[in-house]
């Protein structure tokens, strides 16, 4: 990491030093990090601005340690004013937020917040990934689950297809009607 800075510091007095090379200015307060954890890994932060290690969650009693991402917030914030975007029709209006996750596999967010007054309903054959920098707000509801299967004829005993998965989970099971169903003595 000390390679990395000293080249980082030395190309910004290169550029700082070199006429006609200061249309911008970049300035950056790098603190010490004391992570053991961390082994001289960072992650830029662009919601927060910046630097942190990576994180962790320790689990069990064994202290296994095992990192998480929090993305790289290439998808902006989700907020009232970008929901429509990540909509497969592009329309909010009937307050549901149609996510295609074959389309937005791995959502990266430097923050979300769901309105009060809005769903999110996945669809698609991936699990809804949804990573944030920073504040992550639910007020509204995040609907994963499946579509209802046909319903049983009492009149016909024909199976009926159950319910079509979403999220990347599995479908339902199918149904019969009572009267197919064999009764045990």
């Amino acid at each position: 990491m000390k390679k990395s800075l000293s080249l980082f510091i030395f190309i910004l007095s290169f550029l700082h030093s070199a006429p006609g090379a200061r249309a911008a200015s970049i300035s950056e307060n790098f603190t010490t990090i004391t992570n053991k954890d961390s082994a001289g890994t960072m992650v830029w932060n662009i919601a927060l601005g910046e630097l942190h290690p990576p994180l962790v969650n320790n689990i069990g009693d064994g202290g296994q340690i095992t990192s998480f991402s929090v993305g790289d917030g290439s998808s902006g914030a989700f907020n009232l004013s970008s929901y429509a975007r990540f909509d497969r029709n592009k329309e909010i209006s009937d307050g549901v937020v149609e996510i295609d996750t074959d389309v937005y596999p791995d959502l990266q967010f430097t923050s979300f917040q769901l309105n009060s007054d809005y769903i999110i309903r996945p669809i698609g054959s991936k699990p809804l990934i949804i990573r944030s920098q920073s504040n992550v707000i639910i007020d509204g509801t995040i609907d994963c689950s499946g579509e209802d299967g046909v319903a049983a004829d009492t009149n016909v005993n024909m199976v009926k297809a159950g319910g079509a998965a979403r999220c990347g989970g599995g479908g339902g099971g199918s149904s019969v009607a009572a009267s197919a169903v064999p009764t045990v003595s």
